[in-house]
């Protein structure tokens, strides 16, 4: 149970309400939204924010999620982990690489990936210590604008990471049904 009250959703102003609508629909219910909601307009930014990378991303959605995944495995923030898990499943990593992909020697991840899998651990750990090499290997792959968005989606992974975090926000039971379903399939192949 999150330290601070649920909002009930209904009291938000509609056209809030019919973002958050297209959100469910997109990906699941809402969890932190349900906290963040205590302060609309903020929500209202955020919710437009997230939606710009699904509707105007320069990166394939498996690099998108492997970000955040990362990003989120190194701020241990199981509510985004679970929920970002299983769509970077159904973007084609199996769950024993995503369970492994903090580590150096990962297997199933290509140069490419392990390239911005680096870049997020470190960028995560210390964005004050991100060495040029970690700019060399994302630019054997990426463009100027593609950097660009990769690191604002790695910051924001952080920021919901912290809010998730602190505010005790739980996986919701969707996700972790998701989840136990997509690990069950794998088992049994």
């Amino acid at each position: 149970m999150p330290r601070i009250s649920e909002i009930d959703l209904n009291s938000l102003p509609q056209p809030l309400l019919n973002t958050l609508e297209e959100r469910r629909q997109a990906t699941g219910e809402p969890t932190w939204q349900k906290v963040m909601g205590h302060r609309p307009r903020q929500l209202g930014h955020i919710l437009d924010l997230m939606g710009s990378f699904a509707e105007d991303s320069l990166l394939p959605k498996r690099t998108r999620e492997l970000i955040v995944v990362t990003v989120s495995k190194t701020n241990e923030c199981s509510h985004c982990v679970g929920r970002h898990s299983t769509r970077l499943h159904d973007a084609g990593l199996p769950h024993p690489v995503i369970d492994a992909i903090l580590e150096s020697d990962c297997p199933g991840l290509t140069d490419e990936e392990r390239a911005v899998r680096d870049y997020a651990v470190a960028l995560t750990a210390d964005p004050n210590r991100v060495r040029d090499a970690a700019f060399d290997g994302l630019r054997a792959y990426f463009d100027e604008s593609q950097i660009v968005e990769i690191t604002l989606l790695a910051t924001l992974a952080g920021f919901f990471n912290a809010f998730n975090n602190v505010m005790q926000v739980e996986l919701d039971a969707s996700h972790m049904a998701a989840l136990a379903a997509q690990r069950s399939r794998e088992a049994a192949e």
